[in-house]
C-alpha cells in the first residue's frame, strides 16, 4: 500500500468514528514540515457520512497531479474542477490535502497552488474546457493576485490563562472582495493558522485595506488555589496573512 493510500485509509477511519453528526468544520492541529503543526479543517461531519467520499478520494491523485504543473490559475482550477464537482467534495479534498500537506505528500509549492484556486472551488465558478479559446469568459483568478501581507504573527500562553493579541496589516492596490475567507478571514483576505492552539484567530474585520484580527492562544493548566496553576501547557498561534490585490 502507497503511502498515499495509507494516509487517506487513517482519514477515512476518524471519519467513520467521529463524523455521524452534522455539525461546522472542526478544526484539528497535525505535525506539518520541519516541526511546525498545520492547522486543518475537518469537512462538515454531515458531508463525511454522506455517499460519494470514496469517489472524491480515489480522484485525490488526479488532483495532485494538476498541483505538479506550474501553470497558469486558470488552467489548474480547470483540471481540480474536473475531478472535485461540488462544495462537498472541494470541503472533503481540502482537508485531504493539507493533512497530505502536514504528512509531505503535497510540497509547499503544491498546496500553495491549491490554496490559490481553492475560492473558485467554493463558489461552485464552471470549468471551461483545458485549452479553450475564443468566447471563454476569463476566469476571476486572473484578475486577482493571493499576495502575503504579513507573517509569524504569534501569540502564547503559558499558564491558566488565556491570552490575546491584537494585530492590524494593511494590503496594497485594490483588493478583490469576491474572494478570500479563508481561516476565519473577512472577504479579500486569508489566514493561514498554524500552532498547538485551539482558539487561533477571533474578531477579524476589515476596514478598507487594512485588516484587524485578535489572535488568542488558550491557558491550558488547572488553577489549584494556594498551589497555583499546575498542569500547564504552552499553548500558542501564529498567523501569516494573504490579500487577493487586483493587479494595476
Amino acid at each position: 500500500m502507497t503511502k498515499l493510500s495509507i494516509v487517506l485509509a487513517v482519514l477515512a477511519l476518524g471519519c467513520v468514528i467521529g463524523c455521524s453528526v452534522p455539525s461546522h468544520r472542526k478544526m484539528v492541529t497535525l505535525p506539518g514540515p520541519a516541526g511546525r503543526p498545520v492547522t486543518c479543517f475537518e469537512p462538515p461531519p454531515d458531508v463525511m457520512a454522506g455517499g460519494g467520499i470514496a469517489k472524491v478520494d480515489a480522484n485525490i491523485p488526479k488532483v495532485i497531479e494538476a498541483l505538479k504543473v506550474d501553470a497558469e490559475t486558470t488552467v489548474t482550477y480547470q483540471r481540480i474542477r474536473a475531478e472535485v464537482p461540488n462544495l462537498q467534495a472541494t470541503e472533503t479534498v481540502e482537508f485531504r490535502l493539507c493533512a497530505m500537506y502536514a504528512n509531505g505528500i503535497v510540497t509547499p509549492e503544491q498546496y500553495q497552488r491549491f490554496l490559490t484556486v481553492l475560492p473558485l472551488l467554493r463558489r461552485g465558478a464552471p470549468a471551461a474546457p483545458v485549452g479553450a479559446t475564443g468566447g471563454a469568459t476569463p476566469s476571476p483568478a486572473k484578475e486577482s493576485v493571493r499576495t502575503k501581507i504579513g507573517s509569524n504573527f504569534a501569540v502564547s500562553a503559558d499558564g491558566c490563562k488565556d491570552t490575546a493579541r491584537t494585530f492590524t496589516v494593511t494590503a496594497t492596490g485594490r483588493l478583490d472582495t469576491s474572494r478570500g475567507g479563508q481561516g476565519g478571514a473577512p472577504m479579500g483576505f486569508d489566514f493561514v493558522i498554524t500552532g498547538n492552539n485551539s482558539h487561533g484567530v477571533r474578531d477579524a474585520s476589515a476596514t478598507g485595506n487594512s485588516v484587524t484580527f485578535t489572535l488568542h492562544a488558550e491557558g491550558r493548566g488547572t488553577n489549584q488555589g494556594v498551589f497555583g496553576c499546575v498542569g500547564a501547557e504552552g499553548a500558542n498561534a501564529a498567523a501569516d496573512v494573504y490579500a487577493w490585490v487586483q493587479p494595476q
